[in-house]
């Protein structure tokens, strides 16, 4: 297993700015990292040598109405699963978002009911653990 450096990784990235440490990283088999960029809304593609390959997302608040896929606030997890698709843990928008390797939206599960009620996972949570294991 790979370990790399987050302060390397951002500085190998050239141009890409970063708000922040990213919240949380994985690898994909092919050596490529993903980073949840919290700050920025957005996950961040990198290649093995970690020069910048593409990014995805911006703002969305369920709170505000209509959240679409591919809209985070804060993703805080991110997962690598073995047929190569990303999930990332949408934490403020409660919700947990899947897409492909190259950051295409495939689905997303759970609900936030901000009338106060419990969300889609009834008394459970999710959340994804940085050993690529999702956790309901």
């Amino acid at each position: 297993m790979r370990s790399y450096d987050p302060q390397l990784v951002i500085s190998v990235a050239g141009d890409l700015t970063l708000n922040a440490p990213p919240r949380d990283m994985a690898t994909a088999s092919d050596g490529s990292i993903y980073l949840a960029d919290s700050r920025n809304h957005r996950i961040v593609h990198l290649d093995a040598q970690g020069l910048y390959l593409n990014s995805w997302g911006n703002y969305g608040n369920v709170m505000d109405g209509d959240t679409p896929g591919g809209r985070f606030n804060e993703p805080w997890g991110i997962a690598v699963g073995p047929d190569g698709n990303v999930y990332v843990a949408d934490t403020w928008n409660h919700r947990i978002q899947v897409f492909s390797p190259d950051g295409q939206f495939l689905r997303m599960w759970a609900s936030f009911d901000i009338a106060g009620t419990v969300d889609g996972f009834g008394d459970r949570a999710a959340s994804l653990s940085i050993r690529t294991t999702t956790f309901m």
